[in-house]
């Protein structure tokens, strides 16, 4: 038996190597965890923590409720969001403060989650502030789908770099095309969104090719 697992494009890798090789497998595509499993992995982390602490601590159903909304689903972003609210806790009791502390104070969830996953999105892969100026007018609109010519009416440069920036960003995969709707992008979560929006903006004259 193979089993070859990583993200969407490589069902398209492995045609190009081999057109035929794709009708062998079965495709299996893994979802983001549902609103009720959220729940159930924070409470379960909690569980157990109070199974091996003195000092127990509890979460408001809101709060738990947040890191589930922030976290989208993304089994790492939880640990990550519930990690950072238990750590900004001093009552026992995490609440809807502590996961908005813990996760967008200087040094939280959000950060840490930028370091891992986000960083080499917008600073190692884009060299050009013009880019990430895209990005962070398409961040406006968190990951929901927007048109280029929307893109266009609030970028400070010309046409042209915004059509080489669309199209370079979408070959890095950094941002996602809509396929089924011309000219219409978006981020690929809510998540870099966010994170796009605490990033300090640079100033730059030149644009890649």
């Amino acid at each position: 038996m193979f089993i070859v697992a990583g993200l969407p494009e490589v069902v398209e890798k492995l045609t190009t190597s081999h057109e035929s090789s794709i009708r062998v497998f079965s495709q299996l595509i893994i979802k983001e965890l549902n609103s009720e499993d959220r729940r159930y992995v924070v409470n379960k982390d909690l569980e157990v923590g109070n199974e091996k602490n003195t000092e127990q601590t509890t979460i408001t159903e809101d709060a738990c409720n947040m890191i589930s909304t922030y976290s989208e689903g993304y089994p790492h972003f939880i640990q990550q969001f519930s990690y950072s609210a238990f750590e900004a806790n001093t009552d026992g009791e995490i609440s809807e403060e502590d996961v908005v502390e813990g996760g967008f104070g200087k040094g939280g969830a959000l950060y840490a989650i930028g370091a891992r996953y986000y960083q080499s999105l917008y600073n190692e892969q884009i060299k050009v502030d013009e880019y990430r100026e895209v990005l962070r007018i398409m961040a406006e609109r968190m990951n929901s789908w927007i048109k280029k010519s929307e893109i266009r009416e609030k970028f400070s440069g010309s046409d042209h770099i915004v059509g080489h920036a669309l199209k370079t960003l979408t070959a890095r995969n950094i941002i996602l095309k809509n396929p089924s709707k011309r000219g219409e992008y978006r981020l690929q979560s809510k998540g870099f969104a966010l994170w796009i929006k605490l990033q300090p903006r640079k100033v730059s004259t030149s644009y890649e090719q």
